[in-house]
């Protein structure tokens, strides 16, 4: 898995500039099982990505410091029920 997270920043009024990290570390899936008959469907699904810690990019001069953003490591689960009907 590889993204781009653009980070904006300067909207926070702190000094700060707009950053885009690339994270390039990372892996998901996206499962379903279905059942369907006539006109209803139904059945169970899951998604779920873990991505690592993008890189380092400068993010401004504060306070006399310089200063510096990445996007932090991040996991999502998510499952579900879903039911259909078909007119």
């Amino acid at each position: 898995m590889r993204g781009k997270q653009k980070s904006q920043l300067s909207d926070a009024n702190l000094g700060f500039n707009d950053v885009t990290n690339t994270q390039e570390s990372g892996n998901g899936h996206r499962v379903s099982l279905m059942v369907e008959k006539d006109h209803l469907a139904f059945g169970v699904w899951t998604h779920y990505w873990h991505i690592k810690d993008s890189d380092v990019q400068f993010a401004g001069v504060v306070q006399g410091r310089r200063r510096f953003a990445l996007e932090p490591e991040n996991y999502t689960r998510e499952s579900g029920l879903e039911i259909r009907y078909r007119f």
